[in-house]
């Protein structure tokens, strides 16, 4: 890439970045958790959409992908994932998950049009595959976040030790972590 191109590009980026701060950033109310059976504390209703349509993709073949009851525990479990960290790694997940639900940036920077629970899997599977295979290293990081936290929420649920064969951790580290057998 020319150095030319480059700093055009990431000119671009920047403008969008503003426009998406200004416009979706500081005069947004905080955002009101997902509502439901589970008291969510990090994802939004908005947040929800967006990883409902990522999972199937991410999870191809797993229980995760076509079970909507599995798909809820893992919804819930990325919600605690989300939940736990310090305040600064909230704030990146905010920006990253704000950044594919502002409908300018999901269309330039995702190349999915519709709202996320409107987009079609190979959609979103070319977006994911673009973002792993940048040349920008910003894509590859959202991309291994994106991935990353799905797959280890999934495969941290006992749903997927079955499919895997996994007979689940040892009781004594479940009690020395715990202090009870679950």
């Amino acid at each position: 890439m020319k150095r030319r191109h480059f700093l055009k590009a990431g000119l671009w980026l920047a403008a969008g970045l503003v426009v998406s701060r200004l416009t979706y950033g500081p005069f947004d109310p905080p955002p009101e958790h997902a509502t439901g059976p589970y008291p969510y504390a990090f994802l939004t209703g908005k947040d929800l959409a967006l990883f409902a349509a990522l999972i199937p993709v991410v999870l191809a073949g797993t229980r995760a992908a076509g079970d909507a009851a599995a798909r809820d525990r893992l919804l819930q479990a990325l919600d605690q994932a989300l939940a736990l960290p310090a305040p600064e790694p909230q704030d990146e997940w905010r920006n990253l998950i704000r950044l594919l639900e502002f409908p300018p940036a999901r269309r330039l920077l995702a190349g999915v049009g519709p709202h996320w629970h409107e987009a079609e899997p190979t959609d979103i599977a070319s977006f994911l595959t673009r973002w792993r295979d940048s040349r920008f290293g910003v894509l590859n990081l959202g991309y291994a976040g994106l991935v990353g936290i799905i797959k280890g929420a999934w495969y941290g649920l006992p749903e997927a030790f079955e499919e895997i064969g996994y007979p689940g951790p040892p009781p004594y580290a479940v009690q020395a972590l715990f202090g009870e057998a679950r």
